[in-house]
């Protein structure tokens, strides 16, 4: 027994029809990969639609003894035109929901973002994935054949992702993706209490065509334990990139880094509603909009026989990871 994905025609609401269905009982696994769906072609063509999904868990408890698959099935047949394996995917693994982007917004699919989730010998862990689709503002129209699969950055120990990421670009046009960390399958989930985490991470490559730069958290900035002042002037304690009493503009000019010494983006450890090792997560893709990127956190009741728990909602500003200055 394993998931399947379908595909239903509502062109008529109160008729719909189904198009197609597929499985592949030897490697999806129990898949809870929210799928997304990309388009490659001329603007004003048809073009071609895909659907993008990932495997998922081999047993009921939410683990996986195989090689995650990332599958790119064509939108209206669901012919399997793609299937993702190997490097750089882990072993042991299964894969989050799937986001896709349209930089430049010409109805030309340039990139999609999955995040995984892996066993390193009984350790939690995680990446976040890149496929490159096209250079974003060229007439170039591949194949999911010719798409490739890099790694973007990975996550903490026993900070697992599992759910979709959040896409959105800065002043400079740079695209950054944003995603927490957690999972929530099992009844031995609710007694994990690891400190999870929330990303911001830059896709410097994407723009020229590379492959994504595979950052570690060292990379990263940590900024757990910034904390901003409401008002003119604001200023921040706190930060590992400006000192104690510094203004909110300054630490932010310092995040946002220059092309001589640049930077790459920033995570927080989620702890609000019982500080560290107490099972907070991350368990819904962010949203980004008026420079906020917003997300939901909840820690389940550490009783195996209740239900519930408790939650948060989180606002932060895009650049930074940190409270704006006003």
């Amino acid at each position: 027994f394993s998931s399947c994905y379908f595909a239903l025609d509502i062109t008529n609401p109160a008729k719909p029809a189904l198009l197609w269905e597929f499985s592949s009982p030897k490697d999806l696994g129990f898949s809870a990969s929210y799928p997304g769906v990309a388009r490659v072609g001329p603007r004003d063509d048809p073009g071609d639609w895909y659907v993008i999904f990932g495997s998922g868990p081999t047993n009921y408890e939410g683990t996986s003894d195989q090689q995650a698959s990332l599958y790119v099935l064509d939108l209206k047949t669901g012919a399997l035109v793609k299937q993702f394996s190997g490097a750089p995917l882990e072993t042991n693994s299964y894969m989050g929901g799937v986001a896709t982007l349209d930089f430049n917004l010409d109805y030309q699919t340039n990139a999609l973002y999955v995040g995984e989730t892996h066993d390193s010998g009984g350790t939690w862990g995680g990446k976040m994935h890149r496929v490159f689709v096209a250079t974003p503002g060229t007439d170039l129209y591949p194949s999911p054949n010719s798409w490739t699969l890099t790694t973007l950055a990975s996550t903490k120990e026993h900070q697992p992702i599992t759910a979709a990421p959040a896409i959105a670009a800065d002043q400079t046009n740079t695209p950054w993706v944003y995603w927490g960390t957690g999972r929530f399958f099992s009844e031995v989930d609710k007694m994990q209490l690891d400190t999870q985490g929330f990303y911001g991470v830059k896709d410097k490559t994407l723009t020229e065509g590379g492959a994504a730069e595979d950052h570690s958290p060292s990379d990263l900035i940590d900024v757990s334990n910034v904390v901003v002042t409401f008002g003119k002037p604001s200023t921040v304690t706190g930060s590992d990139v400006v000192s104690s009493g510094s203004g909110w503009d300054e630490m932010a000019a310092e995040m946002r880094g220059t092309e001589a010494s640049p930077t790459h983006g920033w995570y927080f450890e989620v702890t609000d509603i019982a500080g560290a090792n107490a099972g907070e997560r991350v368990l819904v893709k962010p949203s980004v909009f008026g420079g906020l990127t917003m997300f939901t956190s909840f820690k389940p009741i550490n009783d195996v026989c209740k239900t519930g728990g408790d939650g948060r909602l989180y606002a932060v500003y895009f650049e930074t990871g940190t409270p704006f200055s006003r």
